[in-house]
């Protein structure tokens, strides 16, 4: 045989020797990866907290025949309740006036169903309908609770209404990251329970994952977004995945 083909066939036959050896080894490599034990654990962590903002929306209104005097009637209302909000020590710029709405109804035609008389005037010559919101967004919570306690109105033809108080946390990224990490620290410790005496050791984090941040009442942990009570638990779970080892 020609040296120089000689050369190239031992040449190509080391080539292909390397190859196989080579394949051989990271197929074993990933099938001891694919093979090691693994283990995934939840970590828990709470913390009391109270809301920081509460909402609540008034409501006045009105409805008759005179239409000046119906709207001059609200809006004395809408001024004194203001004026009552402030005194009892809510800021002006936590108060929002909005913008009336009006309607303007016209008697019924003769045969017109009992059900759907609330769509006309209640007599024979046409009537108004007037309604205007308030609503509140402030840091003073306990005064809006005790606000909440208070009946509501009905002054000159005037309706004065008010809706349930909703109480937030709006400064949550703090307890966040300090929640997160007690989380992933007692998912750390489960683990290492979990191993103890197994002659196994936690290894390497392979996956970290958090659910979401649950604001309950402490009297409802069940629920998921609290808005109904002041004092209120904040809760997230974190899931880890960690790689098992021999001690």
């Amino acid at each position: 045989m020609n040296p120089s083909r000689l050369g190239f066939f031992l040449l190509g036959i080391t080539l292909s020797f390397g190859f196989i050896v080579g394949a051989d080894r990271i197929g074993k490599a990933i099938a001891y990866r694919r093979t090691s034990p693994e283990l995934s654990v939840r970590g828990v962590a709470t913390q009391p907290a109270k809301a920081d903002v509460a909402t609540m929306v008034y409501g006045v209104s009105w409805r008759g025949e005179n239409y000046a005097a119906g709207r001059t009637q609200l809006e004395q209302r809408r001024d004194v309740l203001v004026a009552k909000l402030q005194s009892a020590g809510i800021p002006l710029a936590d108060i929002q006036v909005r913008a009336q709405d009006f309607n303007r109804y016209l008697p019924a035609p003769v045969g017109t169903k009992p059900e759907n008389m609330g769509r006309f005037a209640r007599g024979t010559v046409p009537d108004f309908a007037i309604e205007q919101q308030i609503a509140v967004r402030t840091s003073k919570v306990d005064t809006i609770a005790k606000l909440a306690l208070e009946p509501v109105e009905f002054i000159d033809d005037v309706i004065v209404s008010r809706s349930a108080p909703a109480y937030r946390i709006a400064q949550l990224d703090e307890a966040k990251r300090e929640l997160l990490e007690s989380a992933t620290k007692d998912a750390r410790r489960r683990a290492d329970v979990l191993v103890t005496g197994s002659g196994s050791k936690v290894g390497s984090l392979l996956e970290a994952s958090q659910g979401m941040f649950e604001v309950s009442s402490p009297d409802n942990p069940e629920s998921d977004f609290d808005t109904t009570s002041i004092n209120k638990v904040i809760r997230v779970v974190a899931t880890l995945r960690f790689e098992i080892t021999k001690e």
